[in-house]
């Protein structure tokens, strides 16, 4: 075991592990672009450190276009891609704490002839968004600009938790993991003419999607305690040939 395992699971003694299944359902992209450039398939990826998952593409369509002064349009998933992870949270064992903040990112990335490059990163505190027995948000995420060929990029996106079961903080079951994704072995790739932000550097983080958030209490399922990937159509897993590696992060 590795010197920094050892550190987090001293940090982690006495506390209670919490896991709940996270369901993120994507149902379009917004993009205001500058100049130009216009982007062409578009994807979204949901990681923390080697652990990810992305969606299929889906082709970006003007709404409105300025020629050289820019373009604005949407990509849709039609119908909406659902995707799911496991995740653990931790807090105090004490009555009434609350969990320690653990931030997943999600990336836009476009897919063109000169090669894939990310546009937008959002983080995203997932112990924001739990609810025991689950809790369901709708949320349009305003994600940070990484690239200067965008001025806006916007998520819509439904982020659903389900409490699966509680352990001991030690426990080495007691682990967050995307079902059957496996590690790839590439970098995400940032645009080579933005110097905003180098890749995989942690970035700001941006506004809470808060005013856009409905969040309601819903009734337990009855689905398994095992981690799923759930998309109503097919989500791409690592290794499928458009698959990327992982930004290396903390854990």
């Amino acid at each position: 075991m590795s010197l920094g395992k050892v550190a987090r699971k001293l940090k982690r003694v006495g506390k209670v592990a919490v896991q709940f299944r996270f369901t993120s359902t994507f149902e379009y992209i917004e993009l205001k672009c500058n100049g130009t450039w216009r982007p062409d398939n578009l994807r979204v990826i949901w990681l923390r450190s080697h652990r990810r998952v992305q969606s299929i593409d889906v082709q970006w369509v003007p709404t409105e276009d300025r020629g050289p002064n820019g373009a604005e349009g949407k990509a849709v998933f039609n119908p909406p891609l659902s995707v799911a992870l496991i995740v653990t949270l931790y807090r105090a064992d004490t009555e009434g704490a609350d969990f320690e903040p653990k931030e997943y990112k999600y990336y836009i990335e476009n897919d063109g002839p000169s090669g894939k490059k990310i546009l937008a990163s959002f983080n995203c505190d997932m112990a924001e968004y739990v609810g025991i027995p689950t809790s369901k948000s709708t949320l349009d995420m305003t994600f940070k600009s990484v690239s200067r060929k965008i001025d806006k990029a916007i998520l819509g996106i439904t982020l659903e938790s389900q409490f699966i079961k509680q352990g001991n903080s030690l426990d080495d079951d007691m682990q967050s993991t995307f079902s059957s994704m496996s590690a790839g072995r590439d970098s995400l790739a940032f645009d080579d003419e933005d110097d905003d932000e180098e890749a995989g550097a942690p970035a700001a983080k941006p506004p809470s999607p808060q005013l856009s958030k409905v969040t309601e209490e819903v009734e337990p399922t009855t689905e398994t305690d095992q981690a799923v990937a759930t998309p109503e159509t097919t989500a791409q897993p690592e290794g499928s040939g458009t698959g990327m590696g992982p930004v290396q992060a903390p854990e």
